[in-house]
């Protein structure tokens, strides 16, 4: 027979021995018929049970009853729940560590992928972790540095300070550029257009990019003047560029009329000279001083 202390009611309430609950049926001779009750594993308060096939259950319970155990034991596996307890909060901590780390992953690669829209925030990154090795400057004609020779400045205090390099926006072009100032501390206002790059060979494209798209149309309307078609002539064979036939002959004629000035402007100083040394010469004739080696 089934020992019990108490005579449950249909639809009732009761538990097994291992704690199960159930919505208790009626009595047999056997036991008792019951239809456990179950929840979803995400029903946090249990609001929603429902009722299982009927089962047989030897025994009810009025409570679900609590095995009486050595104290010892029970401290240990009070101690083991506990432990139990913590890993689980360990795992949910570790669980929310990794969605935050997959959620960072995501804004960094879409971060990267907004500053690779823009060609002067390309090499951000590159700079803050010194990959950058040399800087076009974007004067009227271009110049290749190496990195420290265009951030590093000689100071007569210190030695060497790090120029201000800065990324400013233009609000009629709608884009933003580097640019270098001649002192550390951004003083002077003196601001020079640069170009990070991350290799000597990349810098020697940059600026003969520059040569072909900027300079020489400045030199074809007249907008340089002619030492600057030297220096452009200059770099256009450093980097192994050609330089367009007109500008060619146009800095070829500048380079002749320079030559010939600076001849005429020569010869005319030359004149002059002549002119006070003989000047030189007769007044000291008249007065009476020998001239060694001069004229009769």
């Amino acid at each position: 027979m089934t020992a019990i202390e108490f005579t449950p009611k249909a639809g009732e309430t009761v538990f097994s021995e291992d704690g199960r609950q159930a919505e208790y049926v009626a009595a047999r001779e056997e036991g008792h018929i019951v239809m456990p009750l179950y929840r979803e594993d995400d029903d946090e308060f249990e609001t929603n049970p429902w009722a299982g096939e009927p089962q047989l259950w030897f025994e009810v319970f009025e409570k679900a009853p609590v095995p009486v155990v050595d104290k010892d034991v029970a401290e240990a596996t009070a101690e083991l729940q506990r432990l139990q307890t913590q890993v689980s909060e360990e795992y949910q901590k570790l669980n929310t560590m990794r969605e935050e780390r997959r959620a960072l992953a995501a804004d960094q690669n879409t971060i990267r992928e907004r500053l690779k829209e823009n060609e002067a925030l390309r090499n951000i990154d590159a700079f803050l972790t010194g990959g950058i090795t040399h800087f076009v400057k974007a004067e009227y004609v271009p110049t290749i540095e190496t990195a420290d020779e265009t951030l590093m400045r000689s100071t007569n205090r210190s030695g060497k300070e790090l120029r201000l390099l800065g990324l400013f926006g233009d609000s009629e072009r709608s884009d933003v550029r580097w640019k270098v100032c001649a002192y550390g501390d951004g003083s002077g206002g003196s601001m020079t257009a640069v170009i990070p790059c991350l290799s000597l060979e990349e810098a020697r494209e940059r600026a003969a990019a520059l040569l072909v798209s900027t300079t020489f149309p400045c030199l074809r309307s007249g907008k340089l003047s002619s030492y600057h078609g030297d220096e452009a002539v200059a770099l256009a064979a450093d980097l192994g560029i050609p330089v367009p036939e007109d500008i060619a002959t146009k800095v070829a004629e500048q380079v002749r009329v320079r030559a010939a000035e600076r001849l005429a402007q020569t010869r005319k100083s030359a004149a002059l000279c002549t002119e006070q040394l003989e000047q030189a010469i007769e007044a000291a004739r008249s007065a009476g001083v020998p001239i060694e080696g001069g004229a009769a």
